[in-house]
């Protein structure tokens, strides 16, 4: 477990949630809007716009030692847990 990451989540609509870790290494986000289109979407109806708008997440450690981190999170449903366990790795690492 690593303590005080940053950790951001860039959502779709360009806004951005930032959180440090903990001593566990443990970060949470509460009510982060789904990502689209929701599953429920009814298929090949031309009201609703079907690109995907999906969120990143970017970890990084002020001290310089590790790798940043950065990933999509292509599928976040409405009212899902998701639960990620996110490995940096140092520095000039093989």
């Amino acid at each position: 477990p690593l303590a005080g990451a940053s950790v951001w989540v860039t959502l779709y609509d360009g806004s951005v949630r930032n959180f440090v870790t903990l001593a566990d290494g443990r970060f949470t986000f509460n009510n982060v809007m789904e990502t689209w289109p929701p599953p429920a979407l009814p298929g090949g109806d031309p009201y609703f716009r079907y690109a995907p708008r999906i969120h990143s997440i970017n970890v990084d450690h002020s001290s310089g030692f590790y790798v940043p981190y950065s990933a999509s999170i292509p599928v976040l449903n409405n009212g899902q847990t998701l639960n990620l366990d996110i490995s940096l790795t140092s520095q000039g690492q093989m």
